[in-house]
């Protein structure tokens, strides 16, 4: 769903006409679809987590980064959990944890630049690939 920028269009046109979502059956097959995939991805996700110290993080995943993260820091019971996908030279990150003293988007807006990042803000950074590998590989356990 993460691109099907037509389909959404069309969403936001038939709710702006006031129909309502459950009208629209392709809306509601492709909510049981995606909770069909959410339930196979749940299934295997736990071999594919790493984790580095209280920060569990997976790549790639082909599903929703924000819930594959929260996903991975409760199945890893971690502080923090990351879904990150790889992009050319880039990987985009999602970060999400439970934990109420950390302000996840005020550590992100400052130490993103620092490793050659850009965003930051909703906790969803971008960082250079060869830089996220470095960071992770160094302290990786639990693997």
């Amino acid at each position: 769903m993460k691109r099907h920028y037509d389909f959404k269009r069309g969403i936001v046109s038939n709710l702006a006409m006031n129909i309502p979502p459950s009208f629209l059956p392709q809306l509601v097959d492709s909510a049981i679809q995606t909770t069909h995939k959410e339930e196979e991805i749940l299934r295997g996700l736990k071999e594919q987590i790493h984790v580095v110290g209280e920060v569990a993080y997976v790549l790639n995943i082909p599903f929703s980064q924000g819930k594959t993260a929260t996903y991975t820091r409760a199945l890893a019971d971690t502080s923090v959990g990351i879904a990150g996908e790889e992009r050319k030279e880039v990987v985009d990150l999602s970060l999400r944890t439970s934990v109420d003293r950390i302000d996840l988007n005020r550590i992100l807006r400052r130490i993103t630049p620092n490793l050659g990042g850009s965003g930051g803000g909703q906790a969803t950074p971008r960082l250079p690939g060869p830089e996220f590998q470095r960071r992770t590989s160094r302290n990786s356990s639990r693997d």
